[in-house]
């Protein structure tokens, strides 16, 4: 059971209720508990949506984006998250193989695994990359301006990770279950 009172969107303060509205096209309509969690604070819920929407016309497209989201998520133990980001992958069109792939921080794809063993390294160390995990994401093609967004993905979904486990957001929707221990 959730730590707080969900909002529902017709009881939001204003500027929860515009991105509801923003997060349901992302959702394919539906009002999902974390935005009715994230109703709550008009600030944070917008602060989440401003930077979500930013790195959405970014340089990283939607799959590198779902795909950092769901290994984060994995990592966190935030089956809430890791289970709204698989559906999303699967929107973007990576498969079951590479949904779960991703959890283990790895793809089929050498570009794509060699961002997620990055982002995986910035995650374990805390901020805190070798040389090498920098030296291996430029190899693989990656500017430093994706890199940079590489890091504000996981920012991002550490954000949410870290409300939803909190706050303990009751699921809705289809469960992924998280294979990295807490």
């Amino acid at each position: 059971m959730t730590r707080m009172q969900l909002v529902e969107p017709h009881n939001a303060p204003e500027v929860s209720k515009e991105y509801v509205e923003v997060g349901k096209q992302m959702t394919g309509g539906q009002v999902i508990n974390f935005f009715k969690q994230m109703s709550v604070s008009p600030a944070s819920f917008k602060g989440y949506m401003d930077l979500s929407g930013t790195l959405q016309s970014g340089t990283l497209d939607r799959q590198m984006q779902e795909s950092i989201a769901v290994a984060v998520s994995d990592f966190n133990g935030c089956t809430y998250c890791l289970s709204v980001h698989s559906g999303l992958a699967e929107q973007e069109g990576l498969s079951e193989d590479e949904r779960e792939r991703a959890q283990q921080f790895e793809s089929e794809d050498p570009k794509r695994d060699a961002a997620l063993h990055f982002v995986q390294e910035v995650v374990e160390s805390r901020g805190h990359p070798s040389d090498e995990a920098f030296d291996g994401v430029r190899e693989a093609g990656y500017t430093d301006e994706q890199i940079m967004e590489m890091i504000a993905n996981v920012a991002l979904t550490t954000f949410s990770n870290y409300m939803n486990e909190t706050i303990e957001t009751d699921v809705d929707v289809p469960v992924v279950e998280t294979t990295h221990s807490r």
